[in-house]
């Protein structure tokens, strides 16, 4: 075999290396996503369960009060022992466990009860805090994983017809 040959053989163990390489990171980048979301959901409940936050549109200190209004959250099938949490208006929660369809598990600070609820009983700064660092992290995880796809995609589409000449040329026995 020629030198050309050989570089040509060289360049296509170089190319399936590369690639093998542009996989493993995508294939990590892939679990990192899923991790990612988890951490996020759990960094959610440890931040949302170390805070007591108010039920109803406002919240004023005082020990002797009239509810205006009662909630109760009927709980799902999936959860077997989580009951259903009655809530007023200016209750304070305290949130223990947070779930991804929106729901929490939680203590009633005043009434002492717990149970399931719904978090969009709260009150909006606290939704509105909770999405925003969802959504920054989500499209940080996003706009990564499009990158490296892309750079893959790019590499493969550059390297495959590289391979294809030079299995050709050295099947004909180009110098």
């Amino acid at each position: 075999m020629n030198s050309i040959t050989y570089e040509m053989l060289y360049l296509t163990i170089v190319a399936i290396v590369i690639c093998l390489i542009v996989f493993i990171v995508v294939h990590f980048i892939i679990k990192i996503k899923k991790k990612s979301i988890e951490n996020i959901k759990l960094e959610e409940a440890s931040i949302l369960s170390k805070k007591c936050f108010t039920a109803g549109k406002c919240y004023t200190v005082c020990t002797n009060y009239e509810p205006s209004e009662e909630i109760i959250i009927k709980k799902k099938k999936k959860e077997e022992e989580r009951e259903e949490l009655t809530l007023r208006v200016k209750d304070r929660i305290h949130i223990i466990e947070v779930y991804s369809d929106g729901r929490a598990y939680g203590k009633n600070v005043i009434t002492e009860q717990t149970g399931i609820f719904p978090l969009s009983y709260l009150k909006n700064e606290v939704k509105n805090k909770r999405m925003k660092d969802l959504k920054v992290k989500k499209i940080l995880i996003d706009v990564l994983s499009n990158f490296f796809l892309l750079l893959l995609f790019i590499f493969l589409l550059y390297f495959i017809p590289l391979y294809i000449m030079a299995l050709i040329w050295i099947y004909n026995g180009y110098d």
